[in-house]
């Protein structure tokens, strides 16, 4: 008899030892065991953002990287960034090459067909813009003003500042742009007129570049609204989904989430790069890091 308790003790032991490692793997479906995947399209700041004096992966950073990072690290995974443009993220996700997309992403009708996270952070009232160059300020002011044929204004594909122009600028050109690294050099020679962009976006850029201004505030109801998404993998938006209410719960003296301080963090980065920039290359526009 205790022949047969001990090896029934045996195999429980061994069944639990089996438990606890699948329990390490957080019972989730990875596209690489062990590692988190995720896509971004890094020329989003103060979200993600590339820091040129860095490489590997430490060249990602943003407030959308550093919860990435905070993410892998509660799983206990190693993260891997992978960066593209921003129409290509959610095929990333349908072709199994990553297993998260962070990138501002917002829910739509158009994304149904992905899961998404709880939401852990939005722009807030005004949060979707339209700016413009300070020498443009007195044509373009307005809704009005920019919805005109002359007025070539730039919206990265597949993001929702397309839908807004479509709908509330109509009669304007509309040039959908894949990648916003090249947006203002490309403002400022005069291929677009202006850009629509996210408020907290165009604030980095308003930080290094003076002479961009806020040329008019869509008509926008935030949703709450920036969500991880996943390509339908449910258990993995089950695992991320208390991390992220961890991430976004008032703490400290000042009352600011933690997603609220890497926000902050990557603006201040973004603006000390952009003025290191500017001192290293004297001859160039202030902010181009491009």
């Amino acid at each position: 008899m205790k022949k047969i308790i001990s090896l029934l003790l045996v195999l429980v032991c061994i069944f639990s030892l089996a438990a606890c490692k699948k329990g390490d793997d957080n019972n989730i479906t990875l596209v690489e065991e062990g590692k988190l995947i995720v896509v971004t399209s890094s020329d989003y700041a103060p979200y993600e953002f590339i820091d040129l004096t860095k490489t590997g992966q430490d060249k990602f950073v943003g407030s959308d990287i550093s919860l990435a990072k905070f993410l892998a690290n509660k799983l206990g995974l190693t993260l891997e960034i992978k960066a593209m443009d921003f129409n290509a993220l959610l095929t990333a996700l349908d072709s199994g090459k990553a297993d998260l997309a962070i990138a501002g992403l917002s829910y739509t009708e158009d994304r149904a067909a992905y899961l998404f996270s709880s939401c852990y952070y939005g722009d807030g009232d005004g949060g979707q813009i339209v700016v413009t160059l300070k020498e443009n300020s007195s044509k373009y002011n307005s809704l009005e003003t920019l919805n005109v044929k002359e007025n070539k204004i730039a919206a990265q594909n597949g993001a929702l500042q397309v839908g807004l122009v479509k709908t509330q600028l109509p009669n304007a050109s509309l040039i959908e742009i894949t990648d916003l690294d090249n947006a203002l050099t490309m403002l400022k020679n005069g291929t677009y007129d202006s850009i629509a962009i996210a408020s907290n976006v165009a604030q980095s850029w308003m930080a290094t570049n003076e002479d961009i201004v806020v040329a008019a505030t869509f008509d926008y109801e935030d949703t709450g609204s920036y969500a991880v998404a996943s390509p339908k993998a449910k258990s993995l938006i089950d695992a991320i989904n208390p991390i992220i209410e961890e991430s976004v719960a008032k703490a400290g003296a000042d009352g600011k989430t933690q997603y609220e301080k890497w926000v902050d963090e990557a603006q201040a980065l973004f603006i000390a790069l952009g003025d290191k920039a500017a001192e290293e290359n004297p001859n160039e526009e202030s902010g181009d890091l491009d």
